[in-house]
């Protein structure tokens, strides 16, 4: 899911604000988890990981001769941050992080009137965590990962939307 809300300075630049999310959810039942003092516990285990992206961003168009068909490129910078509100064998962990991010946008539009486009988008958004903070509901945990082990927030969409122009 994504939001862009952009003003064009001139005909071909545009100034704005990109949000967008992405989420998912999946769980297990009847798992088995070992721990390290020989004991172990049956149970369900689940994630619900959402990851939101917030940032300023600098559009461009470039428009054929019939002023119909447009193609579109973005370029953001901003906020990205990271909730993973798992469950560990009937315990809850949560686990959240931030960091900068980027996204990237190249599209394409077609005009039905002056103010109505429709049109397809490809995205790549990234970003890196370097640090998590874990809490099982008893204590809060920062974790520093190393640099091979740094977890990758990156994902590549592709859409379909309406783009409005007032």
């Amino acid at each position: 899911m994504g939001l862009d809300a952009s003003y064009f300075v001139n005909y071909n630049w545009a100034l704005g604000l990109k949000y967008s999310r992405f989420a998912s959810q999946e769980s297990l039942r009847n798992m088995q988890v070992d721990f390290n003092d020989g004991s172990s516990v049956q149970g369900t285990i689940s994630d619900d990981i959402s990851i939101n992206f917030i940032g300023p961003s600098f559009m461009s168009k470039y428009a054929l001769n019939n002023s119909k068909h447009s193609f579109i490129g973005s370029f953001s910078f901003g906020y990205m941050s990271y909730l993973d509100e798992s469950l560990l064998v009937n315990r809850n962990v949560n686990i959240k992080g931030s960091t900068l991010g980027a996204a990237i946008d190249l599209g394409y539009d077609f005009a039905l009137s002056k103010y109505l486009s429709i049109g397809a988008q490809a995205s790549l958004t990234g970003g890196g965590l370097s640090k998590l903070k874990v809490n099982d509901g008893f204590t809060e945990n920062t974790i520093n990962l190393e640099d091979e082990n740094v977890e990758s927030l990156s994902r590549f969409d592709l859409g379909a939307g309406i783009r409005f122009k007032i």
